[in-house]
């Protein structure tokens, strides 16, 4: 198992935006194909294509879908994983997640 594994590009996730999705619609109601209104905007073919069969879906990447803190208790507890290394009492990643859950 690769320890430190380096990434091949500085791709983001998910490269568009809600308003990139939306003109793609508009530019595919305009007779574009669907691969040329997706490259045109900077929208994955497949997810445009997906997206496009379902109705009353949101039209932005979902990043938080399976998030299980807040973003205050998140803060607070890489707060407390760095107090306790100052303290040289750093924790491993199983006592991390035995702390965690």
């Amino acid at each position: 198992m690769v320890r430190n594994r380096k990434r091949i590009t500085d791709r983001p996730i998910a490269a568009f935006t809600e308003d990139d999705m939306i003109a793609a619609v508009v530019l595919v109601c305009a007779r574009r194909s669907l691969r040329d209104a997706a490259k045109e905007k900077n929208v994955n073919y497949g997810t445009y294509y997906r997206k496009r069969t379902l109705r009353h879906v949101q039209m932005r990447p979902k990043y938080d879908c399976h998030r299980v803190f807040s973003d205050e208790e998140e803060g607070h507890l890489v707060m407390y994983l760095l107090e306790c290394a100052k303290m040289c009492y750093g924790l491993d990643t199983i006592e991390t997640c035995c702390l965690a859950y």
